[in-house]
């Protein structure tokens, strides 16, 4: 049974030192380099000619299933420093950590992966870069669909609890992409509704979260021209 038992636990291992290989290699690869987030484009401005493979190809290849595997995988990662920088030294996969387990590693892999897709504007498929200018009404309706998705990403990192560094980063998800506003709260469930430590905990957490997010602007729709403030979001 030993024998049996150190088997599985180096299939695991193997497993797991492959799946954080791939995550790089889709972070490294198939998302544009983190280099060029203080470039500017070299190809007429457009965001979708920096995706190897096709920005549509590749919010497909990573919505659905994957993200929200990324999503349940990441919440195996060792805590980050509740920082505007140590937040951005996951986007840009240059956080260092101790010695890991080879589950750990992946999870870290996968944090990283998920986080600029949440929150790296020049590199996710899923957002809208505000510095690039207009967006094409395809560009459009492709950011508008996967905002579910993201929310729910959003939504099950709140698993690994009501920490000061997911506060931050969940503020600054919605202050890059403020539409997502809607769908996160909309689907926040706050544990039980009476009023225990539990769910006074996730009530304070959340207005943390409403606190960091924009003032009401008025946001004008490229589509159709109709204007929106945050406060009716």
């Amino acid at each position: 049974e030993e024998e049996a038992s150190g088997d599985d636990d180096n299939d695991t291992d193997a497993y797991a030192i492959c799946i954080a290989r791939l995550l790089r290699g889709v972070n490294g690869i198939i998302l544009p380099p983190f280099e060029m987030k203080d470039q500017t484009n070299v190809n007429g401005g457009s965001k979708k000619s920096t995706f190897v493979i096709g920005m549509g190809t590749t919010a497909d290849l990573l919505s659905g299933g994957v993200l929200s595997g990324l999503s349940e995988l990441s919440l195996r990662a060792p805590p980050f420093d509740p920082t505007f920088e140590s937040i951005q030294s996951v986007v840009s996969g240059d956080d260092v950590y101790g010695d890991l387990d080879s589950i750990e590693a992946a999870a870290v892999e996968a944090r990283r992966l998920l986080f600029a897709l949440l929150a790296d504007t020049r590199r996710s498929p899923f957002l809208r870069d505000s510095s690039l200018g207009s967006t094409s009404d395809k560009e459009e309706d492709l950011f508008t669909a996967y905002l579910p998705q993201l929310s729910k990403a959003l939504l099950t990192l709140l698993a690994q609890g009501h920490s000061v560094s997911l506060k931050n980063f969940l503020g600054q998800c919605l202050r890059t992409t403020p539409e997502i506003t809607s769908h996160f709260f909309r689907s926040l469930q706050l544990s039980d509704p009476k009023p225990n430590y539990r769910s006074l905990a996730a009530i304070t957490f959340v207005e943390g979260v409403v606190r960091d997010i924009p003032h009401p602007r008025v946001r004008v729709s490229p589509k159709d021209g109709k204007t929106s403030t945050i406060d009716e979001v």
